[in-house]
Formats: C-alpha cells, sequence, structure tokens
C-alpha cells in the first residue's frame, strides 16, 4: 500500500468475466420447463412410494394377526390395502418406471390376500381371482410370482405353530400346498427342447420360418416374435415348435431371484416338520396313531394352466429385454464415435452417426413403448449419450471451440427421443467434454479459450443446478426435516460423552440378561403368540430404520434368539406330545434332561 493512501474508501474487486459475451441460449424458459415437469415426476414418484409402503405395513400387520388367529381383523386390513390400491390407481402412480419400483408393496399386499384365502380354502390363491378380489387391479404375472414366494415363507412359519398344536391336517394342508407352490415355481413348459435363448448371431429379421432348421427354429423363436412384432410366427412356424419349450422361469439378478432362493428353505422346513409331527403318536403314547395318515391332494392345489401362461409372459418380457439391450449397444456405440468425431473436428462423420444412431433408437422406440420398465438401464443410457452428442454437434460448424462463442444448447423441444432425465444427463455428460477441452486447451497455453470453457462451464451449472435444486425446493417440509434432523445429530454428537455411562448401565443390558428374558416369555406362550415378537420387530425395522447400526444389529441377534427358542419349543412340543418316548428329552439348550415323572 503506497503512503499517503486512505485506506477507509478501498473496496474488494467485483469479479469481471466473459459472461456476457458467452451466454447460453438454454434460456428460463426452457429451464423452468424442465424443472416443473422434474418437479411433478419427483412429487409423484414419492407419492407412489409412501402408497406402496403404506400398503407393505398393512399387509404385513394383517399376515401377523392371521398368525394369531385373528383372520377377521386381517382381512379389515387388507380391505383398507384395497381402499389405498384405489388411490393408487386413480393419481396414476400404477404406471412404468414407478410401477417396477414399487412392486414390493403390491407383492405383500397379494401375498396377505393369498394367505387368508388358504386359511378358508385350503388352495393357493390364483392370479385370475386375486385380480378380482382386490379391486380389479391387474397385477402383472411377475408381481404374483414374488407373491407366491413369500406365501412359502409364511406357510412355512404356519407349519410350525400348527405343529405345536398337534394339527396335522392344517401341517397337511400347508405341506401340499408349499409343494405345488415349489413344484410350479421350477416348472419349465409342458413341451422340452432346447432353451429358447437370444442368440448373439442370430439374427432372423425378415427371415421365413419355414426355411430354418427344426433346431434353430427353436432356439431363436422367442427373439423372432419379439422382433417381427409376432406377426408372422404363427402362420409359417412348424405346429410341434414352442418357441419356450424348456424353459424354466428367468428371475434374473433381482429381488425376485433372491425371494426364489429362499423358497427351498422354506420347503425344507415344511417337511422337517412334517416328518416330525408324523412321528407323534406312532408307538410313543401321544397322540392318535389313526390321525397320521392325513393327506392332502397337492395336484389340486392351484392351476398349472395359469402358471403355464405366467411363464409365457415373463418369456415373452425377457426375450423383449435381451433383444433391446443388443440393439441398444450399436446406438450407444454410434452416439460415442459421433462425440469423438466431432471433438477431432469431423464435423460430416459426427453428423452421419448421429443420423443413423436416431434412425436406429426410433426403430426401437416402438418396443420400449409397448413394454415401459424396458426403458430404464441400457436403452436409456444410450439416449444419453446420444444427447450429448446434439449438444456437441448443435454449431454451425460442429467444433466445440465454436460453441464457446455461441454457447447454444438444442431445447428438449428438439429432441423428441429422449425424456427429461435423459436430456439432463446429457447435458451433464457434455460439461465434461467442456472440461477435456478446456485442459487441452491449457497444455498449449491458451488462456482465452480456457477462460472461456471456464465461464461456459459455470453458466451450464448454474442452470443444471437451479433445475435439479429446484426439485427439492418445492418441498420445503422435507428440507425443513432435513435440517432439523442434522441439528439433533449435532446435539447428539456433543452430548455423546455425557450420556455414554448412562446408555451402558441402563439402555444396553448385557447379553445373558436379554436371553434370559426372552426365554422367560417364550416359556410362557404359545408358538402361535410368539410370532408377535417378530412382527414387532419388522415393523420396528420398517418404521424406524433400525436395520443398519448398532440398534440393527442387536435386533438381528434378538431375531436369532427367537427363531432358536421357537425351534426348541416346537421339539419340546412333539416330545411331549409322545409321551417322552425313548427314556431321555432334547432340553431347549439342546442338552439331555431326564424325563418328567410319570413319563
Amino acid at each position: 500500500m503506497q503512503q499517503g493512501t486512505d485506506s477507509s474508501n478501498l473496496r474488494p474487486a467485483i469479479p469481471s468475466t466473459g459472461l456476457a459475451a458467452t451466454q447460453t441460449s438454454w434460456d428460463a424458459a426452457q429451464a423452468a420447463q424442465v424443472r416443473e415437469r422434474m418437479a411433478a415426476a419427483t412429487e409423484r414418484s414419492s407419492a407412489a412410494r409412501s402408497l406402496a409402503k403404506e400398503l407393505s405395513r398393512n399387509s404385513f400387520a394383517a399376515v401377523e394377526d392371521m398368525q394369531r388367529g385373528d383372520v377377521t381383523e386381517g382381512n379389515a386390513r387388507i380391505a383398507a390395502c384395497v381402499a389405498l390400491l384405489k388411490s393408487f390407481t386413480s393419481q396414476g402412480l400404477d404406471e412404468s418406471p414407478m410401477r417396477e419400483a414399487n412392486a414390493q408393496g403390491f407383492e405383500d399386499m397379494i401375498s396377505a390376500a393369498a394367505f387368508s384365502h388358504f386359511l378358508l380354502t385350503g388352495k393357493v390363491f390364483s392370479l385370475a381371482a386375486v385380480r378380482q378380489a382386490l379391486g380389479g387391479f391387474q397385477f402383472t404375472g411377475a408381481e404374483y410370482i414374488g407373491a407366491c414366494c413369500s406365501l412359502v415363507q409364511e406357510l412355512s412359519r404356519y407349519s410350525i405353530g400348527r405343529a405345536a398344536a398337534i394339527d396335522r391336517t392344517s401341517v397337511e394342508f400347508a405341506h401340499a400346498n408349499v409343494v405345488a407352490l415349489s413344484n410350479q415355481l421350477q416348472q419349465r413348459c409342458a413341451r422340452g427342447g432346447a432353451r429358447a435363448s437370444v442368440d448373439a448371431g442370430a439374427h432372423v429379421d425378415g427371415a421365413d420360418p419355414a426355411s430354418l432348421s427344426h433346431a434353430k427354429l427353436a432356439c431363436v423363436g422367442a427373439t423372432y416374435k419379439v422382433h417381427t412384432g409376432f406377426e408372422n410366427w404363427s402362420n409359417n412356424a412348424p405346429a410341434d415348435i414352442d418357441p419356450c419349450a424348456g424353459r424354466m422361469l428367468d428371475y434374473r439378478n433381482g429381488p425376485l431371484r433372491r425371494k426364489y432362493d429362499g423358497v427351498k428353505y422354506s420347503v425344507q422346513r415344511v417337511g422337517d416338520v412334517r416328518f416330525q409331527l408324523a412321528l407323534v403318536g406312532d408307538g410313543g403314547g401321544g397322540g392318535d396313531a389313526a390321525a397320521v395318515n392325513v393327506e392332502v391332494d397337492v395336484e389340486d392345489r392351484l392351476d398349472p394352466a395359469e402358471f403355464a401362461a405366467i411363464r409365457e409372459e415373463m418369456d415373452r418380457t425377457t426375450d423383449r429385454r435381451e433383444l433391446i439391450i443388443k440393439r441398444t449397444r450399436d446406438v450407444q456405440r454410434l452416439a460415442k464415435n459421433a462425440v469423438s468425431a466431432l471433438l477431432r473436428g469431423d464435423a460430416a462423420g459426427g453428423a452421419a452417426q448421429l443420423a443413423d444412431a436416431a434412425q436406429r433408437a426410433a426403430a426401437i422406440a416402438p418396443d420400449v413403448a409397448a413394454s415401459p420398465e424396458l426403458r430404464a438401464g441400457a436403452f436409456s443410457s444410450c439416449l444419453e449419450e446420444y444427447a450429448e452428442g446434439m449438444v456437441l454437434a448443435v454449431a454451425d460448424d460442429m467444433v466445440l471451440a465454436r460453441w464457446l462463442e455461441t454457447g447454444a444448447i438444442p431445447p428438449r423441444s428438439e429432441l423428441p427421443l429422449v425424456n427429461d432425465v435423459e436430456y439432463m444427463g446429457g447435458v451433464l455428460d457434455f460439461t465434461g467434454e467442456v472440461n477435456r477441452y478446456g485442459i487441452a486447451q491449457a497444455t498449449k497455453r491458451d488462456l482465452a479459450a480456457v477462460s472461456r470453457c471456464l465461464e461456459s462451464l459455470l453458466l451450464l451449472l448454474l442452470v443444471v443446478v437451479v433445475v435439479v435444486v429446484m426439485v427439492l425446493v418445492l418441498r420445503p417440509l422435507l428440507l425443513l426435516l432435513l435440517l432439523l434432523l442434522l441439528l439433533l445429530l449435532l446435539l447428539l454428537l456433543l452430548l455423546l460423552p455425557l450420556l455414554r455411562p448412562l446408555l451402558l448401565q441402563t439402555v444396553i443390558a448385557p447379553p445373558h440378561v436379554v436371553v434370559s428374558r426372552v426365554q422367560s416369555e417364550a416359556q410362557q406362550m404359545r408358538l402361535d403368540d410368539g410370532a408377535r415378537v417378530q412382527s414387532e420387530a419388522q415393523q420396528m425395522r420398517l418404521d424406524e430404520g433400525a436395520y443398519g447400526g448398532t440398534l440393527g444389529r442387536k435386533m438381528g441377534a434378538l431375531n436369532q434368539t427367537y427363531r432358536k427358542l421357537q425351534s426348541a419349543h416346537l421339539e419340546l412340543s412333539l416330545r411331549a406330545a409322545s409321551g417322552w418316548a425313548g427314556g431321555r428329552a432334547l432340553g431347549a439348550g439342546g442338552m439331555d434332561e431326564e424325563p418328567p415323572e410319570g413319563a
């Protein structure tokens, strides 16, 4: 500072940039339209998620009521689920992809209704009957299959409770339904043959099925049907070829696969319970030996034709998905090559590849429109790449340096193939190209070009942040709740050193105290009533999100303790009903104990 300068008049300088010279053409009106549509989509998605969670809560509660014997209350909760389902459809929240994202709520509802139907009829609730009973809602085959997997687990729990009460008839009904469901979930189509999969080299565009070999038809039949719109297959294909021949249900890697993987354990558990119960009363002095031979027809539990139709429906969807994924690879490859060509200054090559990519994407669009759930994933990713190329190619000479001078961004209306999310994804990807171009110019010490990149990137990010953040700004209650949670967390961290001794003494009980308390309570109630413990644990996980931290691990340990006590109680009940045959009894802890007096 020079001597004599009055520091009281000095002020920080206002930043000066060339933003006025490089204003983007992505004006406020375009950003506002995208923002409003994304905000509306976010609100609809949140509403659908809330309703789906409420469906799951009511369905879980209904099943627990019925497991305890209160069928009336369980059916009342199912009726409440039907009312929620009507609200779901009236608001248009059952559309893809929201439908697939909240399928768990539908599956839980179907499972609860199917368990109620089993208690009334002893049979599996068919998909057609489910649709009719639950307000006419068109549940999909995949949702029904997921509900069947959950029903098998509930029947396993039910069989344990009825076995403890020495109810052979109920256990036989549960076993027959579990076996019937397991057989159908693993059943292949009626006619054998090669698995109809999408062969990467089997292009049947425009081919006549009569000109293909018999074995090849069995392999690519489903691909041909999907790719040609099903119009030529039935007239030209040999009558003895089933494109789904030999196929099992394709559960794919996802929630449905995880549910199906647990079915075999439930089936094994029901079989073990049935075997143990069959030993009771057979010469041991407990129960009626004549009542051991209770049999229930497995084949009469469900409709095999309906499951075959569901398998075919899921097979068609799987084939269509695989074919769409394969065809979108070409679109993504062309879009990526177009971006590279434009960055090299090859305007003609980039334009040709973008046009080819648009043509191929337009050809895939009808198949995606027929199955909207298939848009997410590969097809959406290739459209984001295409949108990035279109943003890059909007300038006259299709050179990034020219874009930095004009700041032109194509409006959403000029890209009819993409939706708002894909459009925003393309713009965000484009900012990476701007950044790479700026670094390349920095190696050439071109300060002016780097400055333009920085200023343009700032403008793009400013608009993107406004579009994305305003979606949350429209939900002030959520932001207020988030702020309160952050303040509460900060307060908890400050008070944790003071509260830790008190928590160790009062809240966190020693493990042996917890186990002893659970054991004493389990010994005083029947097994059916003991299901309430598991119900409360499930409700706590749903309502408070306890699973994941220290409390979650403790809840997991409590569940394991409950399952051990459940098994011990079952075996003790069976031994007592058998008159403690064999001279010695197995205790709750797995140790041999002396039989009671008079046994």
